[in-house]
């Protein structure tokens, strides 16, 4: 392999990693980050670069990089060169320290907020998208299983990250839902689909819609994400059910260790129990 060209051994990277049955998303995350780092030293080969060159790449993309950031794009070119045998090349990933609490899980009155800001903006689409984050729990990629059949089972059978699992709609939801499909004619197929009915609308159209969602209702830019939905479902269901076992099945996660970091608080939360203690 430490003759083959960039070009070829991302191909048979690429077909390794299809073969592995990785998500497209994830195959294109990997073979993003190795042609970044080749194109950057301009290497037609693996045998051009050095283990020096990797640790320099590493420290200059640690200025423009979040740590999270930087070590999974690290892990991205660890595994490709332990697949072209070559580990001696894999770096160490950056420590980052574990934050007891997140800071931007908002309230339900937070949540509500939105919503009521969406609907006075017209936004129906996004509206439901919200409603559909935070009710179920579902990953944005997955609302691609949201179609107007699975309405009439008011479930869905979702496949990540070689897992299935079943995804319940709250029976208002649906109905809204039905209504939504009703006035746009969408008969089949995926509900929020793009220009075609058969591909999940653009992520960076949820993006847009939902930045503008956030910026009329006065929220501060860039603290509404997507990902905030997920984690104030997991935070409003532990406090309703204390069942963290049930929620770690819900949101798909293989260990409750996983599910754990979803249900940690905000530190004004914590203020304010701490304060309640009157001690």
């Amino acid at each position: 392999m430490l003759t083959s060209s960039v070009p070829e051994l991302l191909l048979r990277y690429t077909q390794y990693l299809f073969f592995q049955e990785k998500a497209e998303a994830t195959i294109k995350k990997y073979t993003h980050d190795i042609q970044a780092l080749y194109a950057s030293f301009c290497a037609q080969n693996i045998a051009t670069i050095t283990k020096e060159e990797i640790i320099a790449y590493k420290k200059k993309a640690s200025q423009f990089y979040k740590p999270a950031s930087l070590n999974s794009m690290l892990i991205s070119l660890d595994r490709f060169f332990s697949w072209a045998g070559e580990p001696e090349l894999r770096v160490k990933t950056v420590r980052i320290q574990k934050h007891p609490c997140f800071n931007h899980i908002f309230s339900k009155e937070e949540y509500e907020q939105l919503l009521c800001t969406a609907q006075k903006l017209g936004k129906q689409r996004i509206y439901l998208i919200m409603r559909l984050l935070a009710s179920t729990g579902i990953r944005i990629s997955e609302l691609r299983y949201i179609t107007a059949e699975a309405l009439h089972d008011k479930m869905v059978v979702v496949l990540n990250k070689g897992k299935f699992r079943e995804i319940f709609i709250p029976d208002l939801l649906c109905r809204e839902l039905e209504t939504y499909c009703m006035h746009r004619v969408i008969r089949s197929g995926i509900i929020f689909h793009g220009k075609t009915s058969d591909r999940l609308l653009d992520k960076a159209k949820i993006w847009r819609d939902l930045q503008t969602v956030a910026q009329t209702a006065g929220f501060k830019t860039g603290t509404v994400h997507a990902q905030n939905f997920r984690h104030f479902f997991a935070k409003e269901y532990i406090a309703k059910y204390q069942n963290i076992a049930d929620l770690a099945d819900i949101l798909g996660h293989s260990s409750i260790e996983t599910t754990r970091i979803y249900t940690r608080t905000t530190e004004s939360e914590k203020k304010i129990k701490i304060n309640a203690l009157n001690l």
